[in-house]
């Protein structure tokens, strides 16, 4: 009898704990649950760089397609309360552990067994991870009023036209081996080394640990790129100056050369691309000015963009090919950010040595007088002052410091007094870049290929450029989704903005528009935006961060020196 009594309250103890247990597990999971519901959701992931989605609407067809609830559950899965950070420490304990980071896209570089690169890869979201800040709104459609542009004069075009893009050697080819002392070639599978196409084994910038981006090449892609360049000169004819620059990526210069058989030559891209181009467009060679400093710091080693310095470099190149001298560097005011920088390629790979081996983030300053403004990219109103140099940004959005982020459109005026204005069209490279220019033209006009609501060629003649620049880096120029959108700026009335009509169950016909290229960088962090009542030119040191103005509701006069397009066409 007394087994029997030990064994009846053992079996009760056991079944206590059970119920127990069950009951911490049930709370913990209902109250996970409703915490997840009653927090704040996300809106945007700053080490992925990217905006995180967005609750999709209710509609009988979307219902019943089964599109809404998948949607519905890419919502709740993407925006979990305090995501990055849980990310970030589940980067920690699985290194901890010894288990590598995850493989967000499963993205195959080259047949290992071959090394082959694979032609068909090319680079999409991972090359240039951007979207605009600005969220497209039906409002914007209609605000406001769009300026004509001011008088135009004719244009002054001093650099020399070519009846065929000249034969561009971009200097020696550069060895590999300069990020690793470890000259023995890898045998295996680079799949096991790589996460997201992103490489940090071995790899060594400025004697500290680093990321890069494996480059595949498309030459198919490259061609089709240099061809559309060139009919925008073709169009344009002799009146306006247009340049190409494509510029190298960090894995150009600092790829270990055990791994050199695992990326192609940018090299042999870029001069292959510069081969192609006709009709008087003029390449720059920033290759060459880029590699002659590659012991400085010109890249990041956490993040996949070039440093204001090196942006410097390929500047004083695409002054060689204006027939300018550019500024020394002296003549610049220098500034380093406090607070260490941890880019977009940990954001892709939560690897946790690169967190551990941030940026130092510096940026050189012009001292010329300038004053800048931002455009709404869609209807080419203007909406706001823009100090250029957005000092206030901070964490892994950093480098949005550079004209306040990618879906911007930007008028540059100032003082430089050489008669000559610019229109320049990039992606994010394109952001650290465009500043330099304030000492060489007196008007300069940025615009984000990807986001832009006008037809480019219409865009030049209103505002009377003389000059245009195409600057991308080199993964861009061969991504068939970008260059889907500098098509479409030149054949386009309303460039990369595609108008839809109204879904069947909106109650009210409103016109709706959405963007015509794929999610990329993140929306950039804002600053406290506070009215003002005008716009005075400004010397750069005593920027402020972006302050707002107020709605524009008539042209403004022709002494503003605002050159602004007509209204993009409605339909």
């Amino acid at each position: 009898m007394g087994y029997v009594r030990i064994n009846l309250k053992a079996d009760a103890r056991k079944r206590r704990a059970s119920i127990i247990t069950t009951a911490i597990f049930t709370a913990l999971f209902i109250g996970m649950g409703a915490v997840s519901l009653i927090l704040e959701r996300p809106t945007v992931s700053e080490t992925e760089n990217r905006d995180l989605e967005t609750l999709p609407g209710f509609s009988l067809q979307s219902y019943l397609s089964g599109s809404f609830a998948a949607q519905l559950d890419k919502y709740f899965t993407d925006t979990v309360p305090f995501r990055d950070k849980l990310t970030e420490y589940a980067a920690v304990l699985e290194n901890a552990k010894g288990i590598p980071s995850p493989q967000f896209y499963g993205v195959k570089i080259v047949n290992p067994e071959s090394a082959e690169m694979i032609d068909a890869l090319e680079p999409d979201t991972l090359t240039e991870p951007a979207v605009p800040d600005e969220k497209i709104r039906t409002a914007d459609l209609t605000d406001g009023t769009s300026p004509m542009p001011a008088e135009t004069v004719s244009p002054s075009v001093t650099a020399p036209l070519t009846a065929s893009a000249p034969s561009v050697s971009l200097g020696t080819e550069t060895s590999p081996s300069a990020g690793s002392s470890d000259d023995e070639e890898f045998v295996g599978d680079i799949s096991d080394f790589l996460n997201n196409g992103i490489l940090v084994d071995g790899v060594d910038m400025y004697g500290e640990k680093a990321g890069i981006m494996l480059f595949g090449g498309n030459d198919k892609q490259g061609e089709r790129y240099a061809n559309l360049i060139s009919s925008y000169k073709r169009e344009l004819g002799d009146s306006v100056n247009v340049y190409n620059m494509v510029v190298p990526t960090s894995v150009e210069f600092y790829l270990p050369k055990k791994y050199s058989k695992f990326s192609n030559s940018e090299k042999r891209e870029i001069e292959f691309i510069y081969s192609k181009l006709t009709d008087g467009v003029i390449p720059v060679d920033a290759y060459s000015a880029i590699e002659a400093h590659k012991d400085e710091y010109i890249y990041f080693r956490t993040d996949h963009h070039w440093t204001d310095l090196g942006a410097y470099y390929a500047y004083t190149a695409f002054c060689d090919a204006i027939g300018q001298t550019p500024p020394a560097l002296s003549d610049y005011t220098v500034k380093t950010k406090d607070e260490p920088f941890v880019g977009s390629l940990f954001g892709y790979t939560n690897n946790i040595i690169l967190k551990n081996n941030p940026d130092t983030f510096t940026y050189y300053m012009t001292k010329s007088d300038f004053k800048g403004e931002t455009y709404n990219y869609r209807t080419i109103t203007l909406s706001e002052a823009n100090p250029i140099y957005h000092q206030y940004a901070t964490g892994s959005n950093m480098y949005g410091m550079f004209l306040g982020g990618d879906g911007y459109h930007v008028k540059i005026t100032t003082s430089a007094g050489t008669g000559r204005k610019i229109v320049v069209f990039k992606e994010s490279y394109g952001n650290a870049f465009a500043p330099y220019l304030i000492d060489s033209f007196d008007e300069i006009y940025v615009i984000d290929i990807r986001y832009f609501g006008k037809n480019a060629l219409q865009y030049i003649k209103d505002v009377g450029a003389t000059d245009v620049l195409f600057i991308n880096n080199v993964f861009a120029a061969n991504t068939s989704k970008l260059i889907d959108g500098i098509e479409r700026l030149l054949i386009s009335p309303t460039g990369t903005i595609v108008y839809t009509a109204p879904a069947e169950t909106t109650s009210v016909p409103v016109e709706t528009d959405q963007q015509g290229l794929p999610i990329g960088q993140v929306s950039q962090t804002q600053p406290p935006q506070q009215t003002v009542q005008g716009q005075q030119m400004q010397q750069v040191q005593q920027t402020q961060p972006n302050q707002q103005v107020q709605q524009q509701t008539q042209p403004p006069s022709a002494n503003t020196q605002a050159a602004q397009p007509a209204q993009p066409a409605q339909t």
